[in-house]
């Protein structure tokens, strides 16, 4: 079933898919409340009781889609398929552009809307030494470079409107380029300069 990624929901909705969503870990938990303050959300922690009236509590729980669709696209967890997982994005914080898999999405009502998060796993660079031995540094027109196909330890959380494209990714086993570990060639191109 294929989810939208800003939906009005009613109340009864809204305590129906909290009795039924999964339990948020607390890493995930942490780091959303984080990025909800960061943008001038200021959603309490659910343990901290008691609330004052009219507090903002973010929920522990979540739904756990495998995708969504936003506009005409439909993107993925990695673990769904990896194909449409991987993108490039925009970090509103930094103004900068990153590359990476969807590791996972979580959807969960606040203020009367069903929202969408994205946990981005950014793809890990390759150290310059081993990134010259491919040719795609040379040619930037290509929208194109080899990273490290081990999963980074940075993640970033991101909401569907900073998605900039999908990415095209193809596998190349260890020793490929000479590069003694397993990597990605990631190309954005897809986006042809629409965002």
């Amino acid at each position: 079933m294929k989810l939208s990624v800003k939906t009005d929901i009613s109340d009864q909705e809204c305590a129906e898919l909290l009795s039924k969503a999964p339990d948020l870990s607390p890493q995930e938990y942490v780091i959303l409340q984080q990025y909800l303050h960061q943008i001038g959300r200021p959603f309490r922690t659910y343990t901290d009781i008691p609330h004052p009236e009219y507090s903002l509590v973010l929920p522990p729980v979540a739904k756990r889609p495998l995708d969504i669709t936003a506009g005409e696209h439909t993107y993925s967890c990695f673990s769904s398929h990896s194909g449409n997982s991987s993108i490039q994005f925009h970090d509103r914080f930094t103004q900068t552009l990153h590359t990476g898999f969807i590791h996972t999405i979580l959807q969960l009502p606040l203020e009367g809307v069903l929202q969408s998060f994205l946990l981005v796993q950014e793809h890990l660079a390759l150290p310059l030494s081993e990134e010259q031995k491919a040719p795609y540094i040379q040619y930037p027109e290509l929208m194109t470079r080899i990273v490290n196909a081990a999963p980074s330890s940075k993640v970033f959380i991101i909401e569907p409107h900073h998605i900039i494209t999908h990415l095209t990714t193809l596998y190349q086993p260890q020793g490929s380029y000479g590069i003694p570990f397993d990597t990605y060639v990631v190309c954005w191109a897809l986006n042809r300069g629409r965002r």
